[in-house]
């Protein structure tokens, strides 16, 4: 039988250090600078990674996220594509963790594949009965919501230990953001979660349906404005 157990909290460092125990944090990516560094809300997720890696030494970090496709990808010197996942293991190399604590996944490029990607590459594989998982509170209700449809077509018993970091955007990109994550969860459930009920039902609609990741277009178009596109 399926169990899905979550918490979502708002915690100072020192619950964090004294209270958390895992073998498994992962970390959502959230967007990039023009530098392939990465921006500000993402360091607060990066930061609260650090700080549960403290009291827990022995934990992996694992980095999801390709990129986005309401904005070109960002390239290195020598023309390669600085994936979002890339961006967060630097800032956390460079905060002093060691590069063998630390896996990416690179295929995601948005919030759904996020979890798809998750489940399939690490946590079935690995047979993960537990991991905590860390985004922004403004993007927390629907990965919440994506992260349990998984478990549920997985048919996975998992604990995940959800913790939000804080938004750090100004307020009017904020209430832009998060009125279209209420947009997207909403979808997502009438659209998802009530008609596709089985993996391979899943994969389907996925490579077919999803244009991130269907044969069918060749580019995505996006209406977005130029500051919006700045936050992916």
């Amino acid at each position: 039988m399926n169990k899905f157990i979550s918490s979502e909290t708002k915690i100072s460092n020192d619950f964090i250090e004294n209270n958390i125990k895992t073998k498994h944090i992962f970390v959502l990516a959230g967007g990039q600078l023009k530098d392939g560094n990465v921006n500000a809300w993402v360091k607060e997720r990066l930061d609260l990674v650090l700080s549960i890696k403290q009291n827990n030494k022995d934990a992996i970090i694992y980095c999801i996220g390709g990129g986005t496709y309401h904005k070109k990808p960002i390239h290195n010197i020598y023309g390669h594509v600085i994936h979002e996942s890339r961006s967060c293991s630097n800032y956390l190399i460079e905060k002093g963790i060691n590069y063998t604590d630390i896996k990416r996944e690179w295929s995601s490029y948005d919030t759904i594949a996020n979890g798809y990607f998750s489940f399939t590459n690490f946590i079935l594989p690995m047979n993960m009965n537990e991991c905590v998982l860390i985004t922004s509170e403004f993007h927390m209700k629907r990965t919440k919501e994506i992260f349990s449809y998984f478990s549920k077509i997985f048919d996975i018993d998992i604990k995940i230990t959800y913790l939000s970091s804080e938004n750090n955007m100004d307020n009017e990109l904020l209430k832009v953001r998060s009125e279209r994550e209420k947009k997207s969860i909403q979808s997502f459930k009438n659209n998802i979660v009530k008609n596709i009920t089985s993996v391979k039902e899943f994969i389907n609609w996925f490579y077919v349906e999803h244009n991130a990741y269907n044969c069918n277009t060749i580019c995505i178009k996006t209406d977005l404005d130029e500051k919006i596109k700045k936050s992916y």
